[in-house]
């Protein structure tokens, strides 16, 4: 996680993708089944920590990390784990890793009930699977990086995109997907330097709303993860030498924040960026340094229109990726589910 969130701000559950009607007509060819084991149950609990953590990568170690072997098969939605096995404790005892704060947390037990009646787990098993495949949240579609191509004397990439829903009909678990591509701007420029370019041609106090104009609605990658945010605003009165409270109460500048996860920040003077993700409970607030941030542009929704046949062999590699990826495969098998290796033929719509 290279955003800082507000430690005091909680989360919430992953809502699951909306989706127009126009994206599934003429669908063939087009759904990944996976096979479901009769009598799998899912277990749903609450969690609590003793205090805010924030950070949902820090929460994801808390738990996963720190405690694979009780929490093995668990789904993380933000404030619900869902498991396939019953948990033998109440609470356990994780360590924030970036402020060394010792944790308490709680699993409030909801309810048992059968795998496949549960439409929000598999909601939260589709954002969990296309976490393990790196695929990037763009807008409301998600990206695949790794399969970029890339045009140099134009400075643009090619990424190819997906759509998806995840159901359940007649025994097994249905991932339907519809393929595109998407033609990225990724010019060499961070936001720092748009920043520094409007400083040298600005005069007087103007250039903060010329800023303004140039940054706010745009996207960035961060660059040593390639997160993708949308910058929402910028604080001009705060800077990488600015502090916030630790859920620890103790104060950290964002300058040691990011040296503690290896990164290096050099200008100490520039603004920060603001990030409100609508993905989250209190519209939670990430801030970015604008050095750290490379500026993307995303020109093209869809390259051209999708054929059956391109249609079925972007499907099949994604069979081949869920097969292919240890993780993937891990997470499918403890909770009973495996992928099959052909295509479903039609997949029909559910009623919305």
């Amino acid at each position: 996680m290279e955003g800082l969130p507000s430690p005091s701000t909680p989360l919430e559950p992953l809502t699951s993708l909306e989706l127009p009607p126009k994206i599934w007509e003429d669908s063939i060819s087009n759904c990944i089944t996976i096979l479901l084991e009769k009598g799998t149950s899912i277990y749903e609990y609450e969690v609590t920590f003793s205090s805010p953590v924030g950070d949902r990568g820090q929460l994801d170690n808390m738990l996963f990390c720190q405690h694979k072997d009780i929490l093995r098969g668990g789904i993380f939605d933000g404030v619900t784990m869902y498991l396939p096995h019953e948990l033998e404790v109440e609470s356990v005892t994780s360590i924030n890793l970036v402020t060394n704060e010792e944790h308490e947390v709680t699993f409030v037990y909801r309810s048992k009930d059968s795998l496949e009646k549960s439409r929000h787990f598999y909601n939260s098993l589709l954002n969990k699977i296309k976490s393990e495949l790196k695929l990037q949240w763009i807008v409301r579609e998600h990206f695949s990086p790794n399969g970029a191509q890339t045009i140099p004397q134009h400075q643009l990439e090619i990424w190819p995109g997906n759509v998806s829903e995840i159901f359940t009909e007649k025994g097994s678990v249905k991932i339907r997907c519809d393929s595109f591509d998407s033609v990225l701007f990724r010019p060499k420029q961070t936001a720092l330097q748009v920043i520094d370019d409007v400083i040298h041609q600005t005069s007087g106090n103007q250039w903060k709303e010329v800023v303004q104009k140039h940054l706010i609605g745009q996207w960035v990658m961060t660059r040593r993860y390639n997160k993708v945010y949308s910058i929402d605003d910028i604080d001009f009165s705060m800077n990488p030498t600015s502090t916030f409270t630790c859920a620890d109460d103790t104060e950290m500048t964002y300058i040691d924040y990011y040296m503690r996860k290896g990164i290096e920040i050099r200008d100490k003077n520039q603004p920060l960026l603001v990030h409100h993700s609508k993905r989250s409970a209190g519209n939670l607030k990430i801030i970015l340094v604008p050095e750290n941030c490379t500026m993307i542009r995303r020109d093209v929704t869809h390259t051209g229109h999708v054929t059956l046949e391109e249609r079925k062999s972007a499907t099949q590699k994604w069979i081949k990726n869920l097969r292919s990826n240890p993780r993937c495969v891990k997470l499918l098998e403890e909770w009973g589910l495996q992928v099959a290796e052909i295509l479903v033929e039609e997949c029909v719509t559910l009623p919305g």
